[in-house]
């Protein structure tokens, strides 16, 4: 496997911390980090000023019980690894459906990759070696599931899903070949969690540039398959799904990482 475009973070080992969606929300605006990620989904509780300057003491009692918080300030490694998150050079975001949601963005520049895992009520943020690492590490263990890559215009793949009946059946009825017709209907009803991963990298006027390409990742009893799409020089549509492992996937993550630096380079 090649290496990553993107090394491992050098940082030394930290502690995991686990906070509530709350307390996350009070020290992010404490630190003055606007906005906070997308991916995590987290509104900021209050619906007048009242009730959100209650939260806002609840929070931070909370936080200074704990020991992350005091007169000073936020702990001076938990408000590193925010502002990283915060103003990363790159990141990966996870998308996940495993019975319940799970969302997690991996962040980094060049001394330190973090990640912050979304579950519930809970964000857990700790740091990681590399962002593929990071990302990756959130999803469960999985054998690569049964088949072969098979390949079929996206167009015809969504009037396919979108039609009532059975599937293969839908594929084949647009000329998709009933081999692969058979194959990709067991692949996707297979997938009954789903994960989609994307990157984002800053560019040099420091504006995140969302790549629009996504990984999804299908698990099932038998296994996992990794769907891709890209575009042919002719401007037609391709979604490929296959069989994946540890490997493999890894290599496409980094390869989403490099992609969206290109773009952001040419974007700059």
């Amino acid at each position: 496997m090649r290496e990553s475009l993107f090394p491992a973070a050098t940082a030394g080992p930290t502690h995991r911390r686990v906070l509530t969606a709350v307390e996350f929300d009070v020290l992010w605006e404490r630190l003055g980090l606007g906005p906070t990620p997308v991916v995590l989904r987290l509104a900021s509780p209050g619906r007048t000023h009242g009730e959100r300057a209650q939260i806002v003491a609840a929070g931070l009692q909370a936080l200074r019980r704990r020991g992350l918080t005091d007169a000073s300030g936020p702990d001076p490694e938990l408000a590193r690894l925010l502002t990283v998150l915060a103003r990363p050079a790159r990141q990966l975001e996870l998308r996940a459906w495993l019975g319940r949601s799970v969302r997690a963005v991996a962040a980094g520049d060049l001394d330190l990759a973090v990640l912050a895992v979304r579950q519930d009520s809970t964000v857990t943020l700790e740091t990681c070696g590399s962002l593929p690492a990071g990302v990756l590490g959130v999803l469960p263990t999985a054998v690569p599931g049964p088949g072969r890559a098979s390949t079929v215009p996206t167009q015809v793949l969504a009037e396919a899903l979108a039609h009532p009946g059975d599937l293969r059946q839908a594929l084949i009825a647009r000329a998709v070949p009933a081999a692969d017709a058979t194959l990709l209907a067991r692949m996707l009803h297979d997938g009954g969690r789903r994960s989609q991963l994307t990157a984002l990298v800053t560019d040099r006027w420091e504006v995140p540039r969302r790549l629009s390409r996504v990984l999804t990742v299908l698990d099932g009893p038998r296994g996992r398959h990794l769907l891709t799409r890209s575009t042919a020089d002719d401007g037609t549509d391709w979604t490929t799904i296959g069989p994946t492992d540890e490997r493999r996937l890894r290599h496409r993550v980094d390869e989403l990482l490099s992609e969206a630096a290109t773009a952001a380079e040419q974007a700059a």
